[in-house]
C-alpha cells in the first residue's frame, strides 16, 4: 500500500486526526509539485517527438537552427538543464540564440 493509498483510508474516518490531515496535505502538495514537473517533461517530449531536424542521442540534442531574424544559423548541442531550457524556450517560439 502506498503512503498516498494508506492517508486516503485514514481520511475515510468519521475524524480523522489533525496530525492525519497534516501530513494528507503534504502529501498532496507534494504530489501536484511531482505531477507537475512530469507534465512539463511530457511536454517536452512531444514537442521533441514532432519536430524534424533534430537529433537527441544519450540525452544531448543537437539541432541546426537557421532563424529568421537577426541570428545566425547555428548548430545547437545542448543537455541537462540547458537542454530543458532550450526545448521551453522553443514551445514557446522564443530565440535561443
Amino acid at each position: 500500500m502506498t503512503e498516498a493509498e494508506r492517508l486516503a483510508l485514514c481520511l475515510k474516518y468519521p475524524y480523522p486526526s489533525a496530525d492525519t490531515r497534516k501530513e494528507a496535505a503534504t502529501l498532496l502538495r507534494q504530489l501536484q509539485a511531482e505531477n507537475e514537473a512530469l507534465r512539463v517533461d511530457a511536454e517536452r517530449y512531444r514537442w521533441l517527438r514532432k519536430h524534424d531536424g533534430s537529433l537527441v542521442y544519450r540525452d544531448v540534442l543537437c539541432h541546426v537552427e537557421v532563424p529568421q531574424g537577426p541570428c545566425a544559423p547555428t548548430l545547437m548541442c545542448v543537455y541537462g538543464k540547458k537542454l530543458d531550457a532550450a526545448i521551453d524556450a522553443a514551445i514557446k517560439g522564443e530565440p535561443t540564440c
